[in-house]
């Protein structure tokens, strides 16, 4: 791609974790802290690293795209016809004119629908089994060297055709997500996008969230900090 995109690998930000920070207790939509760990990412992106972004773009979860844009300081950057959710991007150009895409979180099929897709690809009825665990359970995909916690019922990893179709989701959705900028036409697109998921996508840039600022800048905000205390 000749545009610039950057993966934010700091959390898997499911939609589970990011409707937890974006609720209250009735399940209504709230407004989060602005020390909330995503909105500070992305505050770093919009303001510090793009401040002269006219136009952003924003996709997320369906049920939290809405309060997580109301929670930016770069809300007003951020058209209504810009704001998006997974599994409704295919074949909009509405993002087209954005010159920042944010993409939040990580799309995925429910487990039990992946494990029957896994079954009907392998013919083992095995594969039709999720794995379900009644507390938090740690994780780890020792081939792809990835470690996580779950609870609940979740795709099981150490099935191959479970694996393999949700890899290939997650994958179809980030991508159709960073294609609808169409950075491959145009040199000053910039997309981010946060999640810890690995998915193939050429030229992309992986890093930490602290990575983002130069060290020389970190310093000056945290001299700014002090001075504000």
């Amino acid at each position: 791609p000749v545009g610039q995109i950057t993966q934010v690998m700091d959390a898997l930000w499911g939609k589970t974790t990011l409707e937890g920070r974006f609720k209250d207790d009735d399940g209504n939509s709230s407004k989060p802290s602005r020390t909330t760990p995503v909105v500070r990412i992305l505050d770093t992106i919009t303001e510090e690293l793009h401040p002269n972004a006219k136009t952003i773009g924003l996709i997320s979860h369906k049920s939290v795209v809405a309060p997580l844009r109301r929670s930016m300081a770069a809300r007003q950057r951020i058209p209504d016809d810009c704001v998006w959710h997974f599994g409704n991007l295919r074949g909009t150009n509405a993002l087209e004119k954005c010159d920042l895409l944010l993409i939040v979180g990580t799309p995925r099929l429910p487990p039990k629908l992946t494990a029957e897709l896994a079954a009907a690809y392998s013919g083992d009825p095995a594969d039709a089994k999720v794995f379900i665990g009644n507390a938090w359970t740690r994780l780890e995909d020792k081939h792809a060297r990835q470690k996580w916690s779950v609870r609940g019922k979740c795709v099981d990893q150490t099935k191959p055709y479970q694996r393999a179709v949700h890899n290939s989701y997650v994958g179809a959705e980030l991508i159709q997500a960073i294609g609808r900028v169409r950075p491959i036409r145009h040199a000053d697109k910039h997309v981010y996008v946060l999640t810890n998921e690995l998915f193939h996508q050429p030229g992309i840039r992986r890093c930490f969230s602290n990575e983002l600022v130069p060290p020389r800048r970190q310093a000056q905000r945290r001299d700014d900090e002090c001075e504000q205390q």
